[in-house]
């Protein structure tokens, strides 16, 4: 079972240590490019390759310092799988209209306080962007790609590491926590914070990493699918 083996703390230190150097490189390139408010796409291009793609490579990299494979570190090759990706659904169908009340909620509370409830600058800048291959791989990215990263990082490296140290809840809701907070829009980080608690729940619950993929891959497909249809103002 790959959560009752916990990850070395110095191979998840690395990990964390490439995964800044490639975010600072990517927040240096897009300076010197003057990415900003005025080429949108293009910072969110940078921003996935720098911190999803380079997730990618940096996992690769963990897996081989670790002596494991990449089925047998995830628990991909556990059987059941059918069962996982099922329980994946169910899970989604029940998150999602308690993350969008809870989205609600917030927005409220944020005008009470008289914040502007903003929304995520992926959904800006989709929203912004018009030409068809552009929106085609941000669609992409956010239905393939992040989820992927995501779910590697916090419920497939974090999450152990935290737990194999002796610290499991904090390990649940740290990860949670941290999973909301990287989004870096206070509109979201309740509600991204409950998905996180469940998808860590679900990683426990199948011991195999492709459910709360799938699951966070259905709930993002789910946002994209309404905000193409029922755009906010």
């Amino acid at each position: 079972m790959p959560l009752e083996k916990p990850w070395p703390l110095d191979a998840t230190l690395r990990l964390l240590a490439g995964l800044f150097a490639s975010l600072s490189a990517g927040w240096i390139v897009a300076s010197l490019l003057g990415l900003g408010p005025d080429n949108k796409f293009g910072a969110f291009l940078v921003s996935t390759l720098c911190f999803h793609g380079a997730m990618l490579l940096l996992v690769q990299v963990f897996v081989w310092e670790t002596g494991t494979t990449w089925t047998g570190a995830f628990g991909f090759n556990q059987p059941d799988a059918l069962r996982a990706l099922l329980l994946a659904v169910i899970l989604t169908l029940v998150v999602l209209p308690c993350a969008w009340l809870l989205g609600q909620l917030s927005a409220y509370l944020m005008t009470w306080f008289r914040l502007e409830p903003a929304v995520q600058e992926a959904v800006t800048t989709l929203q912004s962007t018009v030409e068809v291959p552009q929106q085609i791989y941000m669609a992409g990215a956010a239905v393939l790609l992040v989820p992927v990263a995501e779910e590697l990082l916090f419920r497939g490296i974090l999450y152990p590491t935290i737990k194999g140290l002796g610290w499991p809840r904090v390990a649940f809701w740290g990860t949670a926590i941290l999973f909301g907070a990287v989004h870096m829009t206070l509109m979201t980080f309740v509600p991204l914070t409950f998905l996180g608690l469940c998808l860590t729940w679900l990683y426990e619950k199948t011991q195999n990493l492709l459910a709360p993929i799938f699951a966070h891959s259905l709930f993002n497909l789910a946002n994209l699918l309404l905000l193409v249809l029922m755009p906010p103002p």
